[in-house]
């Protein structure tokens, strides 16, 4: 899974920053609640924070990575991250 973030192939497009929330939706529970993981998806793309377990919306590490990457990715960060 590590590897499908960092190569984000879709659609035949290596290196397609727009498919990584997509992998991110398709990765299993435990992924989506692992930091390692998180992090490096939302390096790639913000909005992969959507996805992300409750705990990683509430990571204040993971959540500045994305809104440094995506601004609007705040609005899938947990309400006490938002203020």
């Amino acid at each position: 899974w590590m590897h499908k973030i960092e190569t984000a192939r879709w659609m035949g497009v290596t290196n397609c920053i727009d498919a990584v929330p997509v992998i991110v939706r398709e990765a299993p529970d435990f992924l989506k609640a692992d930091e390692d993981f998180m992090l490096n998806a939302v390096r790639r793309n913000g909005n992969a924070l959507q996805f992300a377990d409750a705990r990683i919306k509430s990571n204040a590490v993971v959540v500045g990575t994305a809104i440094t990457v995506n601004g609007e990715a705040l609005k899938y960060a947990h309400e006490s991250l938002r203020r």
